[in-house]
């Protein structure tokens, strides 16, 4: 069970962007593994516990129980991470580039896997001059006004591929949330974990529209794609 949950862990997220209205953002054919964009509402609750006999009401976890799962709590906090980032024009090439995973802290237990992630928009580089200055105004990520965005995973999957997860989590960009569906590639090396992963996602979905086809009608070769193609990698060692 230790194993699987460790397959579990992983995370992707994220940001990107694209350039002026030259320029492009978009996600390209033949990613590996890819993710899928959907909204959802999450729900919870907890349970009440009978203070003279210590024994859980009806239809809700014994007290003992719940200490027991807290003693096999194991937690992880990043030692690195990347996000790689690409976008495309509908006519022409496409710009990519970099944003830091500024922290993030996962904890495992027998039946369950948390995890929140930090990723630092002010971080964002790309090997095309000007263009970042661009991706970090209002047109796109405004990031003076949101300098981070976060994602929380929400559950995790066992897949027919070895070594590969389907993870679920609410990726928060702009204030926006989303969730969003990927599967992760994580292997444990020397107690630590090593995750991978590539998706994509429809940026309007985060109001992100400055250029786009379905929102604009007059932009000829200008259009730049909705789509935004992500690889993420993160490294996550035991909490000290």
């Amino acid at each position: 069970m230790k194993n699987l949950l460790l397959l579990s862990l992983v995370v992707f997220l994220s940001a990107c962007g694209s350039s002026t209205p030259t320029e492009e953002i978009d996600m390209e054919e033949g990613v590996s593994v890819e993710g899928e964009v959907e909204v959802s509402e999450e729900g919870g609750g907890t349970a009440d516990v009978d203070e003279d006999s210590g024994e859980a009401s009806d239809g809700e976890e014994d007290v003992s129980s719940e200490s027991v799962d807290s003693d096999l709590e194991e937690m992880f906090v990043l030692e690195d991470g990347i996000v790689n980032w690409y976008g495309s024009k509908k006519v022409g090439g496409g710009h990519g580039g970099t944003i830091a995973v500024k922290s993030a802290e996962v904890v495992l237990t027998p039946d369950n896997v948390m995890a929140e992630f930090i990723i630092d928009m002010e971080s964002m580089e790309s090997e095309t001059g000007g263009l970042v200055d661009h991706l970090k105004n209002e047109d796109f990520f405004n990031v003076p006004v949101f300098p981070i965005s976060v994602l929380k995973v929400t559950e995790t999957k066992k897949t027919d591929v070895p070594d590969v997860v389907q993870m679920t989590g609410d990726l928060t960009i702009k204030g926006i949330t989303n969730e969003i569906v990927f599967p992760a590639l994580v292997a444990e090396s020397n107690g630590k974990i090593e995750a991978s992963a590539k998706f994509s996602i429809d940026r309007t979905l985060w109001e992100i529209k400055y250029g786009s086809g379905k929102f604009f009608d007059d932009l000829g070769d200008k259009v730049i794609n909705d789509m935004i193609d992500f690889e993420i990698n993160v490294v996550l060692a035991p909490k000290s």
